[in-house]
């Protein structure tokens, strides 16, 4: 029996890092994907992995809260990001690329709902290296069959580093940036 489709949010839209660990997501299950996040309007895409159809539709947060939320912004989205899930819901802390979000009071997951909250990191999770292994291939599988596209959207000369580093911190750049030489 298939499952059905599952509405998630992404506080990662605009990183080269979110963009891949989420199509690479929609790849492996039956998810909907965010655009426009930081609005309370989200405009999904449900992408079905057997028929590699999708379809988009927009709600309102406010008014349907999601059961898990994926963010890799950290200070600047971290009680949004809590704000969007439903009661029991799951929150993905993996990066902090506005900042560490700093000391939490722990009775905000109860009041918010009996939230669930985890840190991963790739540390834990290829341990071993099996593990490793393992993911690496499931990776480059998923890459290879073309399901998940990897967008270089800048380039920047090695010698112009400096400049990249500080696109980067002020936002200026969306998705994967690479130096060249």
């Amino acid at each position: 029996m298939r499952k059905p489709a599952i509405a998630l949010a992404a506080a990662i839209a605009v990183g080269g890092a979110g963009l891949m660990a989420m199509s690479v997501r929609a790849a492996t299950e039956d998810v909907t994907l965010p655009a426009g996040y930081r609005t309370g309007m989200v405009q999904y895409t449900v992408v079905d992995r057997t028929t590699m159809t999708s379809q988009t539709f927009t709600f309102d947060l406010r008014d349907q809260k999601l059961p898990v939320v994926y963010d890799s912004v950290g200070k600047d989205t971290f009680m949004k990001s809590l704000d969007c899930l439903r009661p029991r819901g799951l929150m993905v802390s993996f990066g902090q690329s506005s900042g560490p979000v700093g000391p939490v009071d722990l009775g905000i997951f109860a009041q918010k709902g009996s939230l669930f909250f985890t840190r991963p990191t790739l540390n834990t999770y290829a341990a071993a290296r099996g593990d490793l292994l393992a993911m690496a291939k499931d990776l480059f599988d998923v890459v290879l069959s073309g399901a998940v596209k990897i967008e270089i959207n800048q380039t920047y000369p090695l010698k112009e580093a400096a400049q990249a580093h500080r696109d980067l911190e002020s936002r200026k750049t969306v998705g994967s940036t690479v130096f060249t030489v």
